[in-house]
């Protein structure tokens, strides 16, 4: 008699995916569904879901760095209304940000 999860010759049925844990690895308990692996651990499953972060990672950080080039070169082209929006960012309690401005003008 053989014990869970083998039955006779057959192949495991549990996923083959070693988990890290924080302190040690330990195998997936869910059944098998593609190949050796369940869905959540299957190598193509776990490749769309690393592109997937790093697209929205991308996107995030693009639309960032495009906020700050904008500040910068309203900044640097237009003093006036750099300090008009530095007055406005301290009467609204953002000093760390009119700062900031102030720092990338000089």
């Amino acid at each position: 008699m053989s014990s869970f999860p083998y039955t006779g010759n057959r192949k495991p049925m549990k996923c083959i995916a070693a988990i890290w844990s924080g302190y040690s690895h330990s195998q997936c308990t869910r059944a098998k569904s593609i190949g050796d692996y369940c869905k959540q651990h299957d190598p193509a499953t776990v490749e769309a879901k690393r592109k997937e972060k790093f697209a929205r990672w991308d996107a995030e950080s693009k639309a960032k760095n495009a906020q700050y080039a904008r500040e910068s070169r309203l900044a640097r082209e237009y003093p006036l209304i750099a300090a008009e929006f530095i007055s406005y960012l301290e009467d609204i309690g953002k000093r760390e940000w009119a700062d900031e401005i102030r720092e990338r003008i000089k």
